[in-house]
């Protein structure tokens, strides 16, 4: 069965003055006019703090074709979205928006920053085998200063090794826990009695009791 709706006061208090006046008869004092109940506003769009939503009504910044290739430039110093954003002079949904809509500008984030990844891989790397590079040395002798050109050896760092293991070649640290020789490991438990407030006699009961057990076992 189909829900009645009700019908608002507004719309009752309107057909009542309507119908009276029809009919010549007076009308009652005037009142206040009751107002719709007010819409429900549709619901914002969430974007990360301190954005501000181009899709409520604002107008899109304009797009300019230069824009890719300073924007790869950026990516392959380490920026991202946010950096880009401010430099810019838009938000972090715009530069969002502008990857969906400019195949140029996504490809250009896209290389720029691979290109920043190779450089931390390829800078993890010498980290973990070492490196040397040029350098010099200046001191000081008789008022003059002597500048002495040599070569700085970086040696291998065991965690930058550790890491380019384990995410390279799928490396994982095992840890084996043996006893001498190599043998399983033993365990041995010792427990101590304090005899002293026993009688003679109960104590040699308990003697029995326990060398009966360690000859069961």
């Amino acid at each position: 069965m189909a829900r009645k709706r009700k019908t608002p006061d507004w719309v009752k208090e309107k057909a009542d003055a309507a119908e009276r006046r029809a009919k010549g008869l007076p009308l009652d004092e005037p009142r206040a006019p009751i107002d719709p109940p007010p819409r429900r506003k549709p619901p914002r769009v969430l974007v990360p703090p301190g954005e501000a939503a181009a899709a409520d009504g604002a107008k899109l910044p304009k797009y300019k074709r230069e824009f890719a290739a300073t924007a790869r430039k950026l990516c392959q110093l380490g920026a991202t979205d946010r950096d880009l954003a401010e430099a810019f002079g838009v938000t972090t949904v715009c530069i969002w928006q502008w990857q969906c809509r400019y195949k140029e500008f996504f490809n250009s984030l896209r290389v720029g920053k691979a290109e920043a990844d190779e450089r931390v891989k390829r800078s993890l790397y010498q980290r973990a085998v070492g490196y040397s590079y040029d350098t010099v040395k200046i001191n000081q002798y008789e008022g003059t200063a002597v500048i002495t050109p040599y070569v700085e050896h970086v040696p291998p760092d065991v965690g930058a090794a550790k890491l380019w293991m384990i995410n390279r070649c799928g490396w994982r640290e095992k840890i084996e826990h043996t006893g001498p020789d190599g043998g399983p490991l033993q365990t041995e438990t010792t427990h101590k009695l304090d005899l002293s407030g026993l009688e003679a006699n109960e104590r040699e009961a308990l003697r029995a009791i326990l060398s009966r057990r360690a000859a069961q076992s």
